[in-house]
């Protein structure tokens, strides 16, 4: 005879193993509903449907084999996993930026897809150089780094990417950086306004507007 005992632990694992089941069938059913989705949004090419994709791994797979078909490296931008972006990156520059006969859209493939991954090593590639400073230029300031100014042949773009910087950063050291004598008086004096700090005003070179300088920036 099974007395109560036996028969409340028999029910509780027979509880336990239909409890098993379901939560297997529910990932198992999560796990298909997925896929389905990776292989449809990968059919029409529509990254709005890897949205649906709950778990992460089939996301990113979803948005890489996307990016890679439509040679498009803003939908990379969407994938968590670092490793995955690069890989869809790279494939994009394979594909596109190398395979391309035409020097001035692989110019811009190489500019964009820099500018996404703000990698200015990228933009060594470019061999048009208005598009090569555009490229440094456009990471410098995305990066807030005066070394990816540094970079930059045409002497505006590179003053113009440094004056970007110290508007955010507010750091007078990029000032020093700036070639054109009036430029650079015009970031030491914004960041000594900025910062209420008279010390920066000593390095303005123009007397007026040190003086200037000195009276704005002065503590309240």
């Amino acid at each position: 005879m099974i007395d109560f005992k036996q028969k409340r632990n028999i029910l509780l694992i027979v509880i336990v193993i239909i409890v098993v089941l379901i939560i297997g069938s529910i990932i198992f059913i999560e796990i298909k509903r997925d896929f389905y989705y990776r292989k449809v949004a990968v059919l029409k090419g529509d990254p709005l449907i890897c949205e649906k994709i709950r778990n992460q791994e089939e996301r990113d797979l979803c948005y890489r084999e996307i990016g890679i078909n439509k040679k498009d490296p803003s939908i990379c931008e969407e994938i968590i996993s670092e490793g995955q972006r690069e890989f869809c990156y790279r494939k994009i520059i394979e594909i596109v930026c190398r395979k391309t006969t035409n020097p001035i859209k692989r110019d811009f493939c190489y500019r964009e897809v820099a500018i996404l991954k703000k990698d200015p090593l990228i933009c060594e590639k470019i061999g048009n150089q208005e598009e090569r400073d555009f490229c440094y230029r456009e990471i410098g300031i995305n990066k807030k780094d005066p070394s990816v100014c540094e970079e930059i042949i045409d002497r505006e773009q590179r003053n113009f990417c440094y004056r970007k910087i110290f508007t955010v950063v507010k750091d007078p050291s990029v000032c020093r950086k700036i070639i054109d004598r009036n430029q650079r008086d015009s970031c030491y004096f914004e960041i000594a306004r900025s910062r209420k700090d008279p010390s920066i005003c000593e390095n303005i070179t123009n007397p007026l507007q040190r003086a200037f300088c000195l009276k704005v920036s002065e503590a309240r």
